[in-house]
Formats: structure tokens, sequence, C-alpha cells
């Protein structure tokens, strides 16, 4: 699969995780996704891409 595909999927299914944690998580609204300075979808990404390298 193409790199760019590959984000493509993971940054929407990201959208929608963050959606979802943020409305129905009992946590506080701010401390349930930390900020850094990548995404978790470029992570995520990242991370696929190299199994998909080296396995």
């Amino acid at each position: 699969m193409e790199q760019t595909a590959i984000f493509y999927y993971t940054d929407d299914f990201c959208k929608a995780y963050e959606e979802y944690c943020r409305n129905k998580l009992l946590m506080n609204k701010e401390e349930v996704i930390p900020r850094t300075r990548m995404s978790l979808s470029e992570i995520m990404a990242i991370l696929i891409m190299f199994r998909n390298i080296f396995c």
C-alpha cells in the first residue's frame, strides 16, 4: 500500500478515535489526548510502515 494511503486511513481512524475519547470517556477532557509534536496518526503511520518493511 502506498505511504500516503496508509497515512490517510490512519488519520481518519485517529480523528474518529479522538472524537470518541472527547465525547464518551469520563475523564477530564483536556487530559484524554496529550499534546505532542507529532500527531497520533503520524506516529501510527510510521509504525505501520516500519512493520510492513521489516516484518
